[in-house]
């Protein structure tokens, strides 16, 4: 992790993500699989983040998500575009973790759904 401004830093893995930091809380943007296997909350603790508020995914595709798969204890909301939510809500086919795949379809759908809702 790599930190490019005071509440900014980079998430380098699979492809970059973004951390936005307020206090001990951060919002993540993607969470890729970090190099050498490393975990996202350890990372993010080593930095003093002790809760993450959400994760926005700007993609449906493994490489922006991984990083959710090993996550301990319950994941926090996971927010996506309707588009990609459509998409995560397929993810059982090509993600191998039933957990991930289960948990980002039924939080995105649901976001989504609220999402639009509250836009009309």
């Amino acid at each position: 992790m790599r930190r490019i401004a005071e509440d900014i830093c980079l998430l380098e893995g699979s492809v970059n993500g973004g951390v936005l930091i307020r206090g001990d809380a951060a919002l993540l943007i993607d969470a890729p699989e970090l190099p050498g296997g490393g975990s996202i909350p350890a990372a993010l603790a080593e930095i003093g983040v002790r809760r993450v508020e959400a994760v926005l995914l700007t993609q449906h595709r493994r490489m922006y998500s991984g990083g959710l798969t090993d996550w301990p204890g319950a994941l926090p909301p996971v927010h996506a575009t309707p588009g990609e939510a459509a998409l995560l809500a397929q993810a059982g086919v090509s993600f191998s973790s039933t957990r991930l795949s289960f948990t980002l379809a039924v939080s995105c759908v649901i976001r989504a759904s609220l999402l639009r809702a509250s836009v009309q």
